[in-house]
């Protein structure tokens, strides 16, 4: 289902303004990401401290 959208996706339909929201949505994905992912290490660094 999913593929068969992409499939008939077409880029150039995409208008400046849509481009514009679609990068900054894929930004924020990104930095909330990137954000959990030091959360979960900075988390497993405190309880390794706290156990060594």
């Amino acid at each position: 289902m999913i593929d068969h959208e992409i499939e008939q996706f077409d880029v150039r339909a995409l208008t400046r303004h849509e481009m514009a929201r679609q990068l900054s949505f894929t930004k924020n994905m990104l930095l909330a990401s990137a954000a959990a992912s030091f959360a979960i290490l900075g988390a497993g660094a405190w309880f390794l401290s706290h156990w060594l």
